[in-house]
C-alpha cells in the first residue's frame, strides 16, 4: 500500500504532499508503532526468561475493548 501512495502517476510523490491524511502515513506509522512494540515485548520476554529482577515493575493492566451501546428504541 505505501509503494501504492508513494508512487502516483508513474512518478514519486513530492514529499510535501505527504501528511497525517495520507494513508502512506498512516500505514508507516502503524508498522513503526508496532515494531517498536514488539521490540519492548521481545526484550521484556528475554529479561523475564534469564531472571531479571522485575520487582519493582507495577503489574500490566490489561486493556479489554469497548463495546460501544445500543441505542434503545
Amino acid at each position: 500500500m505505501i509503494g501504492e501512495e508513494l508512487f502516483q502517476g508513474g512518478r514519486v510523490l513530492d514529499h510535501r504532499k505527504l501528511d497525517f491524511r495520507n494513508p502512506a502515513f498512516g500505514v508507516g506509522s502503524l508498522s513503526y508503532s508496532r515494531a517498536v512494540n514488539a521490540i519492548a515485548v521481545t526484550w521484556l520476554a528475554m529479561w523475564r526468561g534469564m531472571g531479571g529482577d522485575i520487582s519493582n515493575m507495577p503489574v500490566p493492566i490489561q486493556i479489554r475493548p469497548r463495546i460501544p451501546e445500543q441505542p434503545r428504541e
